[in-house]
């Protein structure tokens, strides 16, 4: 139920923002670190969660769609829903 709501508020959240220069993805979810904050893709990319999307939320194996603005190489994810 948890995950369902974090979906439905980070479907709101991306709805009503704009990232400028904004890209997205959406991919598999092979692994997480909780240390570093990092998700990574079944296709290898990895992104650096933001403070606002919980972690444990978050599960290996799900299809997620990620959204990030581009800064100095290092992709830092801006949302991270669960696509169903």
């Amino acid at each position: 139920m948890t995950s369902r709501l974090l979906a439905a508020a980070l479907i709101l959240l991306v709805g009503s923002t704009s990232v400028a220069l904004a890209e997205s993805a959406e991919g598999v979810i092979k692994a997480i670190n909780d240390k570093h904050r990092t998700i990574t893709l079944e296709d290898g990319m990895e992104f650096v969660l933001p403070e606002h999307v919980k972690v444990d939320a978050l599960k290996v194996g799900e299809k997620v769609k990620v959204e990030w603005p581009e800064k100095h190489r290092i992709i830092e994810a801006h949302e991270v829903v669960v696509v169903k």
